[in-house]
């Protein structure tokens, strides 16, 4: 007697998948015999990749947090750089004015 590949329970499948998957006479045994493992198995198995996702999502958020900081300095740093020229050629012009 062999096993089909569909009344194997897979890992991502609900309940109500593996029950339909089973031939009539499996199908009242597995409902008799149903353990709420399966259920906690799949509520698991859901938390895992809820969980790598978040991390993953969280992961590139720092990224980003990191690539505006520094974006926010070379900003703040040119526009330094750029108001202290100012400065500079203001005073030259107002020296080389005549009195």
């Amino acid at each position: 007697m062999s096993i089909s590949p569909e009344s194997v329970p897979l890992k991502y499948r609900s309940s109500s998948d593996y029950l339909a998957s089973l031939p009539p006479w499996r199908r009242l045994l597995a409902r008799l015999n149903w353990h709420p493992v399966r259920e906690i198995e799949i509520e698991t198995e859901r938390l895992k990749a809820r969980k790598l996702r978040l991390r993953r999502e969280n992961e590139l958020l720092r990224q980003e947090a990191s690539i505006r900081k520094q974006r926010d300095l070379q900003i703040e740093a040119l526009f330094s750089s750029d108001a202290s020229c100012s400065r500079r050629a203001a005073t030259t012009d107002d020296d080389s004015t005549p009195s």
